[in-house]
């Protein structure tokens, strides 16, 4: 359960990063957000349950399951996008 809550917090930091942004407050709005948008984050620790099992079933498919990932990390912050300080 906590691999998959920090995987939904990397994931949605990867997607919400912007250039010019630093990762620590990436972060911290990532973290600040999970109380106001508790969906968010369950339905990235979601896809990334799905694919643990999907690469338990076959660690061939690693390339392919990382397309769906990020595709889920992109729709969530394009959902519910973070507003992280700039400085």
């Amino acid at each position: 359960v906590a691999a998959a809550a920090l995987a939904a917090l990397g994931l949605r930091c990867a997607a919400a990063w912007r250039d010019g942004l630093r990762w620590r407050a990436v972060l911290a709005a990532a973290f600040r957000s999970v109380p106001g948008q508790p969906l968010a984050p369950v339905l990235l620790a979601g896809s990334t349950a799905a694919a643990a099992v999907l690469l338990t079933m076959s660690p061939v498919l690693l390339l392919v399951v990382l397309g769906p990932l990020v595709l889920a990390a992109t729709a969530t912050d394009a959902w519910r996008p973070l507003h992280p300080c700039t400085r």
